[in-house]
């Protein structure tokens, strides 16, 4: 079953190969950069076939607006996937996303910086799309 897969550090050296290795797998991913010579470099690698199944996403961990774009298309992916893989550094920015259900049992994906989403949970959200939720802070 094909994958979404989010590769930070996907437009670097070490992190082609790995795009490539899910784009053989079959797979789609979704790569935030920075720079823009290293984005141009994993376009230019990618051949008729593959390209579709790549998002490049230009992101600054330093920008709120920036990462909150590219966390957007994350919960995007992971609604229409049956499967994500993401890289720690989401962790680390202090951001998590959960499959949850809401008040009419609906299944939808919660993005938010609490850790842990115990059962029963009232959390305040604004509705991004039809089945993401962003916390409010």
């Amino acid at each position: 079953m094909p994958r979404v897969a989010l590769v930070t550090g996907g437009s670097g050296a070490l992190g082609q190969a790995i795009v490539h290795r899910f784009l053989r797998d079959g797979d789609t991913v979704c790569v935030p950069y920075i720079v823009d010579a290293e984005r141009a470099r994993l376009e230019s690698s990618l051949d008729a076939a593959t390209r579709p199944r790549v998002m490049l996403e230009r992101c600054d961990v330093t920008d709120a607006a920036s990462l909150g774009i590219v966390l957007l298309v994350i919960a995007i992916l992971y609604v229409n996937s049956n499967m994500i893989y993401t890289n720690p550094v989401l962790n680390i920015a202090g951001y998590h996303i959960f499959e949850i259900q809401d008040s009419d049992g609906k299944t939808t994906a919660l993005i938010c910086k609490r850790a842990y989403v115990r059962t029963g949970s009232e959390i305040d959200v604004i509705t991004v799309g039809d089945y993401v939720m962003l916390e409010k802070q």
